[in-house]
């Protein structure tokens, strides 16, 4: 080894530049077990590797290369670690892991065989999750087609258009699939999925021609397949090199996961041949009059507002609305579209309103967590929002969605209503099972008439700050008969025990 590594020095130490090396190599010798790896989590998103990955010599490959085959490994790798997601590698060249040794098994637009697709079948039955991105009608014909109809509760006797522009929603988002994002080969091109079973929960089509793209199986047992006929992964590749188009992609994966946990979306749903527009949304908030007991500690939370920074996201039309009603109360709000640590610097709270991008998150929990003289405050949640980093740092996790026509609590005294006209209304809850127990931990602040959950507040971490979540945005529900200022300086007042804002902090 010596002649090979050239460790030691002339003096016979070893050279400074590897005693790391020399550091592992003690540590290994001294380890009883091995360290945790990926495989060891069955928590950890399985990332199928074909049976037939390489073209030389293998006159069985359905039409794999091994330059599409990590690019498309690749492409939800990336997206799956920006989630927080641990991940490893599945070979299907060797035995599939048990469901209790691995949860969620993601194929990513490969082209499969007949055993593949068998082996499969046996994972899902023994209640393993299945993720089946990029189908081909080939898996409707010979040895494949029984399996793969029980598969997926569904039939397929004709192919897609080879030149279909796809549009489909999902997730709370329009998704686009250009013809080159399907599986289309020389033996096989992508199916025409009907005649659905029972086991078909959903069903998601192409807003255009209404043919169906996605599908939701459930199977005794606990198995599930959520599957795509669009090949995903290629389309997330072809964006790459485009930041802001690549990590939009994140709350496909998100909304995937949640939904095979029971948290679909009902965007989209079996039924909707084509896009309905969108009804103007009429909502408003009222106020109404009841015990003052909390006005000493407002009038204090104003004083103490007075040209403190707050730093608003979300989308304009809705960010204009906070900005002005922030800034009646004193503080010197402004709105971005892009998060940074330089912008979050000098910022005392951030406020954000529906939806964040998951590398935009990563900077605000950062933010967060490194001073307890912060605050940020989240105003009614969009889907693809949500992640398991989300909910670690609210300290609550979404259970369900709920059609409401309003919802009236109270908090420090003072009663809300708020009149709802949505398709969907997201209930986080502390009370209902989830997978983790520090989605749990935060103090529920109000409930609402249903027994809705609609207020938190969490601290994340001993050395952070303070999180707010609530369930209702004011700012889509506009108040009518008294002023949005009331509502906000509610909830700056849940940033801290004594209702003032925490003072800035330079960095």
């Amino acid at each position: 080894m010596e002649a090979t590594l050239v460790l030691f020095d002339d003096s016979d130490n070893i050279k400074p530049g590897l005693t790391f090396f020399a550091e592992f190599a003690h540590n290994l010798s001294s380890m009883t077990s091995h360290p945790a790896l990926p495989e060891d989590d069955p928590e950890a998103i399985g990332l199928y590797v074909p049976l037939h990955y390489y073209t030389n010599g293998d006159s069985d490959n359905p039409g794999n290369t091994p330059s599409d085959q990590s690019g498309n490994a690749k492409a939800a790798y990336t997206m799956l670690r920006i989630l927080d997601y641990q991940t490893r590698v599945v070979r299907g060249d060797l035995t599939l892991p048990s469901p209790e040794q691995l949860q969620v098994l993601l194929v990513t637009s490969s082209v499969l065989t007949a055993s593949e697709i068998l082996a499969f079948e046996s994972f899902v039955k023994a209640g393993g999750i299945l993720v089946l991105h990029g189908l081909a009608s080939s898996y409707f014909d010979g040895a494949s087609k029984d399996v793969m109809e029980r598969l997926l509760g569904a039939c397929s006797e004709s192919s897609l258009p080879g030149k279909l522009h796809a549009k489909v929603d999902f997730g709370g988002s329009e998704w686009q699939f250009a013809p080159d994002e399907f599986l289309h080969g020389a033996s096989h091109s992508a199916p025409v999925l009907s005649n659905f079973s029972a086991s078909v929960a959903e069903v998601w089509s192409d807003k255009a021609t209404g043919l169906p793209l996605l599908v939701l199986t459930k199977h005794a047992g606990g198995g599930a397949v959520f599957a795509s006929v669009p090949a995903v992964e290629v389309a997330v590749w072809n964006v790459m090199r485009e930041p802001i188009l690549r990590d939009a992609w994140n709350a496909w994966y998100s909304g995937v996961l949640n939904c095979l946990h029971g948290h679909c979306s009902s965007a989209g749903l079996s039924g909707s041949s084509s896009a309905e527009p969108k009804q103007e949304q009429v909502s408003r908030v009222h106020i109404i009059p009841s015990n003052r007991s909390s006005v000493n500690t407002l009038a204090k939370a104003s004083h103490a507002m007075r040209n403190r920074r707050v730093l608003v996201f979300g989308a304009a039309s809705l960010a204009a609305v906070a900005v002005k009603g922030l800034s009646s109360l004193g503080l010197n709000a402004v709105n971005t579209s892009v998060l940074t640590a330089a912008s979050l610097g000098h910022v005392d709270l951030l406020f954000v309103i529906g939806s964040m991008p998951m590398t935009n998150f990563s900077y605000a929990s950062h933010w967060l967590s490194s001073y307890t003289q912060r605050c940020m405050i989240w105003s009614g949640v969009d889907y693809g929002s949500l992640s398991r980093s989300m909910y670690t740092a609210a300290g609550v996790a979404a259970v369900d969605f709920r059609h409401v026509g309003f919802s009236n609590f109270s908090t420090l005294g003072r009663a809300f209503t708020f009149e709802l006209n949505e398709d969907k209304f997201l209930e986080f809850s502390v009370q209902r099972p989830v997978q983790r127990p520090e989605w749990g931990h935060a103090e529920v602040i109000a409930v609402d008439q249903a027994g809705l959950e609609v207020l938190h507040r969490h601290v994340p971490s001993k050395s952070g700050g303070t999180f707010v979540l609530s369930s209702v945005s004011a700012e889509k529900w506009h108040p009518i008969s008294s002023t949005i200022e009331d509502w906000y300086s509610e909830l700056i007042s849940l940033c801290s025990s004594d209702g003032e804002l925490p003072v800035s902090i330079q960095i």
